[in-house]
């Protein structure tokens, strides 16, 4: 039986490759933060969500606004850089 990380009483316990008994390992348990509820989550991923949908329109129309401004199909001298640079910001981060 090997001894507690902590308190050197002997134990059969492990956290992470450490052997710790029930008493400290209960502490340790105490001590951590507790975890958001489901609630708290989904409402994060949510509003990250809209967020994303939110650049992804404004990169959208920022791209919309410089393809539109060039009436030939064929971009000024730094038309196919401004275009790269609109393309670049609908693109996944």
């Amino acid at each position: 039986m090997d001894r507690c990380a902590y308190c050197k009483a002997e134990t059969r316990l492990y956290e992470n490759d450490l052997p710790v008994c029930l008493k400290c390992s209960g502490e340790r348990e105490a001590k951590r933060n507790p975890s958001m509820s489901d609630h708290e989550f989904r409402a994060i991923l949510h509003q990250e969500f809209l967020a994303a949908e939110e650049r992804a329109r404004e990169a959208l129309a920022a791209f919309d606004a410089v393809t539109t401004e060039i009436p030939s199909g064929l971009p000024q001298p730094d038309g196919a850089q401004r275009i790269h640079n609109a393309s670049r910001e609908m693109s996944p981060r």
